[in-house]
């Protein structure tokens, strides 16, 4: 899944950032004064990338009208945008405040990417060196049978990751739900042998609570129990801090067990539904931890509940104000189950060793 910022976390982190940002700022007499607001979060694992603008206010930010981005790596120029997307998602207020484009391009490990933005007379840029992509050694599931297992959810996920050597590291995990059917006998003139349906990548519902860098039990007040609790690390953050240059095996559990109902079957028919679980852990900069954490306590119960001083999110865009990241992925792919189905077995299926 695609962990772009929308267009609502960039309407409520540039609320903060006009007043908490660590870029030296002249306000001048007459406040901040027109400058171009640039957010993104692009990932190795993806070639086509989110780009949202604004314009300062004197009491906020607006949408662009029209903007050029430019993406350059390693000093050459890749691509060029000029397209505002209409983006009916991001809803209405958003439309209002945000402008989105969209930039193709593709990134490695240890590349300097450089974004530029103009609208009108108004510029800015970032630079980004691409961190040095994770490594994951080894994944397993299996079933939940233990009684403990069980009270956390049906199935439970190892992943074996080795941590990258001789530099403090950051991290994300996610994690795909993907499932579909094969079509593998037929008398239907409509479908033939391989032919592949109802596919679908969604993100599943897990539970980190057994997992400590992933998920603080037991901190906190009793607020914290709650589903928007800071503690429960939503975002899915963590740091080499307790395994550095050693290697961690991270567990978590999914909620639901993963299943896809073929459509209805004739006489003859066959299929198998496969149900595949897609591990992905990405190394994001020591800024871009700090930027999902702060988002991430602003957003939950705790905000404004302790004695805290006003958090600082990073920003990186020079000429403006923003805050641009590139994260490196790994992918794991894990087949979760497999079932075949035929006329007598049409709902659950066999299950598939």
């Amino acid at each position: 899944m695609k962990r772009f910022l929308n267009a609502l976390v960039f309407v409520g982190v540039f609320t903060v950032c006009l007043c908490s940002c660590e870029i030296a700022i002249d306000l001048g007499d007459d406040g901040l004064g027109r400058v171009l607001l640039m957010n993104a979060q692009m990932s190795t694992a993806d070639t086509t990338h989110t780009i949202y603008l604004a314009t300062s206010e004197q009491t906020g930010f607006s949408s662009v009208k029209q903007a050029v981005i430019s993406c350059y790596v390693n000093g050459t120029l890749v691509n060029v945008s000029d397209t505002i997307d209409d983006v009916e998602e991001i809803g209405y207020f958003a439309k209002q405040s945000v402008s989105v484009l969209h930039i193709k391009a593709s990134f490695a490990p240890g590349d300097l990417v450089c974004i530029k933005a103009s609208s009108g007379d108004l510029h800015c840029e970032a630079e980004v060196t691409v961190p040095a992509a994770p490594v994951i050694l080894d994944a397993k599931v299996e079933k939940c049978v233990s009684d403990y297992d069980c009270s956390m959810g049906d199935y439970k996920f190892t992943i074996d990751i080795e941590d990258l050597k001789d530099e403090y590291n950051y991290y994300f995990l996610n994690v795909l739900d993907v499932s579909y059917v094969v079509v593998t006998k037929t008398d239907s003139h409509w479908y033939k042998a391989g032919y592949i349906m109802n596919r679908q990548d969604e993100l599943p519902r897990f539970n980190t609570e057994g997992e400590p860098l992933l998920h603080s039990s037991g901190i906190g007040p009793s607020i914290g129990n709650s589903y928007n609790s800071y503690f429960n690390n939503k975002q899915n953050l963590f740091s080499d801090a307790s395994f550095r240059d050693s290697r961690y095996n991270l567990k978590f559990y999914s909620t639901r067990g993963f299943s896809i109902t073929p459509r209805t079957m004739s006489t003859g028919e066959e299929m198998i539904s496969h149900n595949i679980a897609v591990i992905q852990i990405f190394n994001i900069s020591k800024d871009e931890y700090l930027y999902q954490d702060c988002y991430q306590f602003d957003n939950s119960s705790e905000s404004g509940t302790f004695l805290t001083n006003e958090l600082v999110y990073p920003c990186n865009v020079t000429g403006g104000l923003g805050f641009v990241s590139i994260n490196a992925a790994t992918e794991y792919v894990l087949n979760v189950s497999s079932f075949l189905h035929d006329i007598d077995h049409f709902s659950h299926g066999i299950p598939i060793e």
